[in-house]
């Protein structure tokens, strides 16, 4: 519908293109269900962040505009990844 009229079948094309004015909010929908992912995660208490300092708070990952960082570490196999692309 345009403008209360009917224009027909809109027929579509494979996927988003780089510069399309939705890519910012599926980004944003996508980075927010991961992030609410990665927080149940560290529920468990085989998964943890890091901690910078004594007195800093746990980070697990950080988004920025278009990279996300994350630093958690497995408790089953003691390493920790941080990954940033």
């Amino acid at each position: 519908m345009v403008n209360v009229e009917s224009v027909g079948i809109i027929k579509t094309e494979c996927g988003l293109r780089h510069g399309d004015p939705i890519s910012p909010y599926l980004f944003i929908i996508v980075v927010d269900v991961l992030s609410c992912q990665i927080s149940k995660a560290m529920e468990s208490p085989s998964l943890s962040g890091i901690k910078m300092a004594c007195t800093c708070p746990v980070i697990s990952h950080i988004f920025f505009a278009d990279t996300p960082c994350f630093s958690l570490k497995l408790h089953t196999l003691s390493f920790l990844f941080v990954f940033v692309f």
